[in-house]
């Protein structure tokens, strides 16, 4: 159908339309319609004049052969602007109908490409319909090959580790037996299995305990990083008690010995762990394998600058704890000091959980139980560190409240720091 008779068509629909509506209505209805909007205009300002002309108008319609004459004049005067107004609503019915079939085109051209091209894959997929099962069959190969090779790559680090622990055990075993730390001669009623046993229980409590430091006591750089806290007592010890050395009883991995080394001071040490020994002994630190009480009771009085003990008082029982601080005393030099530092109870996350994360705890010393304790040892002046407490971003205003949610963000750390003589920092 071309474009003109598809006019044709919508303008006989339209004008069925027309004549349907006019006919529903009635000429009554029509006639009413048209007075009253005639009778509207007639009385508008400004259209009275126009009202007058129409009145005349409608006079002379009624006139029967004149009225008729006057109406086909009329009707033939305002056919022209009819006619325009019928052309231009054509012209722009004519512009729509071009733009919707370019549009048309438009999108018939892009289906025909897309189907062109489902139409090529589908030929390839009937081509080679095998393709998509060797795919999924190569890759199924591949991830069972993948999860063997993972099943190989978990036993090797198992065997790895097993193979690390037992160097392990050999090397500390070795270094027990070079430092005499076995007995020489067998107590009444001990048989050899039962010797046996006590080192070979010792040997694997040394391995735990080391591999439990690496874990939970935080790389060497990090504990030295700590330690930093205490680098002034360090200095102004050099000048109170000259010469004399450093003792740190439970050394452990050496973090405190480095860095009182690096400040100029002479350093030793003492633990029970062999393999931490062993580490220490590594890095050229003067270390010895035994117990760190009966260590200080060999030493001469009034021989050391500082005694130190980190993280060791809550392993030990009371009575060994006291006789520990007396021998501190004893041994140090008038301008020496004695540290011992400690989880903080305070805290209650510590105090309530954390503190128990090492087995080999046995309580929790509040700050001036451990005060107390030393300067029953003879230690008068004291000074307590709390080390890294935390700050509340947003405070409660409530007292009670505020004194229960303190208590969360106390240092977690403490130490003790005990001054014989009055040293003067």
């Amino acid at each position: 159908m071309t474009s003109d008779n598809r006019l044709q068509a919508i303008k006989s629909e339209l004008q069925t339309d027309a004549t349907a509506r006019r006919a529903k209505a009635g000429p009554a209805r029509f006639s009413a319609v048209w007075a009253k909007s005639s009778a509207n205009l007639a009385e508008a300002p400004g259209n009275r004049s126009w009202g007058r002309i129409n009145k005349l108008k409608a006079i002379a319609h009624r006139v029967p052969v004149f009225g008729a004459v006057a109406r086909f004049v009329a009707t033939s005067l305002r056919l022209p602007d009819r006619v325009g107004h019928l052309e231009r609503e054509h012209a722009q019915l004519q512009q729509t109908i071009i733009s919707l079939e370019a549009r048309l085109a438009a999108t018939t051209e892009l289906l025909n490409r897309e189907a062109a091209k489902v139409n090529a894959l589908t030929e390839q997929v009937g081509l080679h319909s095998g393709i998509p099962l060797q795919i999924d069959m190569l890759l199924h190969e591949n991830h069972l090959r993948y999860q063997s090779q993972l099943k190989l790559l978990t036993q090797l680090h198992l065997v790895k580790d097993d193979q690390i622990k037992s160097d392990s055990r050999l090397e500390t075993f070795i270094l027990r037996l070079n430092s005499q730390a076995l007995p020489t001669s067998l107590e009444p009623g001990a048989g050899p299995t039962q010797t046996h046993q006590t080192n070979s229980e010792a040997i694997l409590l040394d391995d735990f305990y080391w591999r439990f430091e690496e874990k939970f006591r935080g790389t060497t750089e990090a504990v030295r990083a700590r330690l930093e806290v205490y680098a002034p007592y360090l200095e102004s010890v050099k000048t109170s008690a000259p010469g004399r050395p450093l003792l740190d009883i439970g050394c452990g991995r050496g973090e405190w010995l480095k860095l009182a080394q690096a400040r100029g001071l002479t350093v030793k040490g003492v633990d029970l762990n062999a393999k931490m020994v062993r580490d220490c002994l590594a890095a050229a630190l003067p270390v010895t394998l035994g117990d760190g009480v009966a260590y200080l009771k060999g030493e001469p009085s009034n021989s050391l600058a500082v005694v130190t003990g980190f993280h060791i008082v809550e392993h030990l029982p009371f009575t060994l704890l006291m006789t520990m601080f007396k021998e501190a005393y004893r041994a140090l030099a008038p301008g020496g000091f004695a540290l011992f530092e400690t989880p903080n109870p305070e805290n209650i996350l510590v105090g309530a959980c954390t503190f128990y994360t090492d087995p080999t705890h046995i309580n929790p010393i509040p700050p001036p139980t451990l005060a107390f304790m030393l300067e029953e040892a003879g230690f008068r002046r004291q000074e307590c560190v709390r080390l890294r407490p935390e700050s509340m971003i947003n405070p409660p205003e409530n007292a009670a409240t505020l004194a229960v949610i303190q208590r969360f963000y106390e240092a977690s750390d403490y130490a003790i720091i005990g001054f014989k003589d009055g040293l003067e920092l």
